[in-house]
């Protein structure tokens, strides 16, 4: 009967089946990166013919059933393809470093920024060594303080190495990562940069480095004008550098729950798109000869697309700027062309382009989070579509505006919420507050103000708008602060399982897709996993060849012990641990369930190590070379290891 029901409104709601089109894709998506080893070409072509001739022979039959099953089937496998097609391309861009070397490099700085601890990195392309040119960009770390330009050409002697595989089992895949950004190998200067006349000057500046330089001029700009912190907010949000935000500041943002205002998405391309569409239509409403015989909404989308994509180029084109200049191209195409500017089809679509441009997008915090919140704020204010107020009710106005305020910082904050536990395991609790009085600040003056230093900076005289922008970044500043300080604003919470966090995006987007009866059983699939806790338990220890971590229950704490000069893997592991403990002697501790001797130490009578890469558990040697490090859970009878290797699989990005 439920089937029947089911089959019956999906024959007849041809928006409900539309919608479901990108997320079948999406499906293809993720069973690609989830495969162990790495599938062939014909493996995926063969069943997607076999899908797309069974389709078309039911549609002539006219088979509905059959028909719609033939094509989910054709996009998922169509997904798969795209993925692996992708991963093809990508494979052939760059160079594999299979072990650490020390090398002689050139190359031309492609983009420049500070990581966490302060040094320079810079970007290179078009490397060679000596005369051997090498594919794929190089990131290299240096503590040479000589100043360089993007589309400097540099030699030097560097150490590479490939990016990093997991650090845990179901850590973050920085190869991966790495792969997709065409980065070939990361490592660290031996020397100075050497700066050297480049090979070929009449290519050696494109477009994409001319503009690298006008972003780094104007980041110097903003640094030299306005105090430290709002210089590091204004360039974030000017021209996408984040390079200037403190860790200090960046907690402060993320506690709050305001960090989404540093990553330039869909909140600056949205704002940025809607002023000057609005700017546009009132100066062509202004004169009657252009007003009637233009249409001023056309005209008002066409200048605004123009703009979202200079504000796109400035700001770096990151990912999540391209996913929003997508949306916000649609959304401006969809007025162009009369049909409704924001629905669930347009979501839809936006998504849809994502997947066939960057299927790899699917796998982003980003990405994810971006899009739930978007399809939870249609699917609500699609149902509730609330009466605009007279116009002489000025109170009733102000009371709708702080609800729709309120409600759309608690709707975008519980559909992200999954998604920030899965990935941060963290939780802002007083996001919605924090979002309420933040809002009209950054919609009112804030971004108004970004809007017009965007227009001001090709004249360069920025200086009183930027001064304008300071003030209001700096009472943005101190809202962070305040509501960081607040108790309990940064939670902890047990990370997710992936199987939990699958089962809540179905939920989801039944919620938010399905329009029929039997819409309500979507909060079955968000709460079931909520209720059955089926979150990840955090291991009793954690190995790799030169470095062991062990979790003292009984004190909450963190043991690490390790030979490595590093802190890298360290402060990875040591992430959601309150009490963590490092020891560079293994000998130097004394617990119930630790003994060592001869620099050998048993854990529970199950486990043997030394900081030499040689491991047992339950008398069986462990290779972390193999396994390339793992993580171990004692539960009596019900022991086992979880190995990296298992998890992550041979996949072109790690192997």
């Amino acid at each position: 009967m439920l089937f029947k029901r089911l089959y019956k409104n999906l024959t007849s709601d041809n928006e409900c089946r539309f919608l479901f089109q990108p997320v079948l894709f999406g499906i293809g998506i993720g069973i690609y990166f989830s495969l162990f080893t790495e599938p062939s070409f014909l493996s995926l072509l063969y069943p997607t013919f076999l899908f797309a001739l069974s389709a078309f022979l039911c549609y002539q039959k006219k088979r509905p059933l059959p028909f719609m099953v033939s094509v989910s089937c054709l996009l998922i496998t169509a997904g798969m393809l795209c993925a692996k097609y992708e991963t093809y391309q990508t494979s052939l861009k760059i160079e594999r470093i299979l072990s650490e070397q020390i090398t002689y490099i050139k190359g031309t700085i492609k983009q420049t920024d500070t990581n966490s601890k302060s040094k320079t990195r810079f970007l290179l392309e078009r490397v060679s060594d000596f005369e051997k040119p090498l594919k794929g960009l190089y990131r290299l770390t240096t503590n040479d303080k000589t100043p360089h330009k993007i589309g400097d050409c540099v030699e030097t002697a560097a150490v590479l190495k490939s990016p990093s595989h997991p650090l845990m089992p179901t850590g973050y895949q920085f190869d991966r990562h790495a792969f997709f950004n065409h980065i070939s190998a990361i490592g660290y200067t031996l020397t100075p940069l050497y700066q050297i006349p480049c090979e070929n000057t009449t290519s050696s500046k494109n477009l994409f480095d001319k503009i690298n330089i006008l972003r780094n001029t104007i980041s110097a700009d903003i640094k030299q004008t306005l105090t430290p912190d709002e210089a590091a907010i204004a360039s974030a949000v000017l021209i996408g550098d984040k390079s200037l935000i403190s860790q200090t500041l960046y907690d402060k943002y993320r506690f709050s729950g305001l960090q989404h205002f540093l990553a330039i998405s869909g909140l600056h391309m949205g704002f940025l798109g809607l002023f000057f569409f609005m700017i546009t239509r009132f100066f062509i409403l202004l004169i009657p000869s252009l007003a009637i015989r233009f249409s001023a909404q056309k005209v008002a989308a066409f200048m605004a697309l123009i703009c979202s994509f200079i504000y796109l180029l400035l700001s770096g084109a990151s990912l999540p700027a391209q996913r929003a200049f997508i949306m916000a191209g649609i959304v401006l195409a969809g007025i162009f062309f009369n049909r409704e500017a924001i629905s669930m089809r347009t979501a839809a679509v936006a998504a849809l382009v994502i997947f066939i441009l960057e299927p790899h997008a699917l796998l982003l915090p980003g990405f994810q989070m971006s899009f739930a919140a978007v399809c939870a704020l249609i699917a609500v204010y699609e149902a509730y579509q609330p009466k605009t107020p007279s116009k002489d009710s000025y109170i009733r106005k102000i009371g709708v505006y702080f609800f729709g305020v309120m409600l759309t910082s608690l709707i975008a904050t519980l559909s992200t919420l999954p998604y920030a536990v899965y990935h941060f395991g963290t939780f802002a609790p007083y996001a919605v507050l924090s979002n309420i009085i933040a809002a009209p600040l950054i919609a009112f003056i804030i971004m108004p103000l970004v809007c017009l230093n965007l227009i001001i900076i090709p004249f360069g005289h920025f200086l009183y708008p930027l001064k304008a922008l300071e003030f209001a970044l700096s009472l943005l500043n101190k809202w962070a602060e305040y509501v960081s300080n607040l108790p309990y604003a940064n939670l902890r919470i047990p990370p997710m399982s992936t199987s939990a966090l699958i089962i809540i995006t179905f939920g989801g987007l039944w919620l938010c897709l399905w329009k029929q009866k039997g819409r309500c059983f979507g909060f079955v699939f968000i709460i079931l996993p909520l209720v059955s806790y089926t979150f990840k338990t955090a291991p009793d220890a954690l190995y790799t060849d030169t470095t062991v971590a062990l979790y003292n229950k009984k004190q909450d704490e963190l043991l690490i012990f390790t030979n490595k000069k590093s802190n890298f893997l360290i402060e990875n592991w040591s992430q959601g641990y309150q009490n963590v403990k490092v020891y560079k002697n293994i000998q130097d501790t004394k617990l119930p369930d630790l003994s060592c001797r001869h620099k050998q130490c048993v854990w529970k009578n199950n486990f043997t190590f030394d900081l030499n890469g040689h491991l047992s558990f339950n008398q069986q040697n462990l290779s972390s070379e193999t396994d390339l490090g793992g993580a171990i859970y004692l539960n009596g009878d019900k022991s086992h290891i979880q190995t990296i290797r298992k998890n992550i699989g041979f996949r072109p990005w790690n192997s």
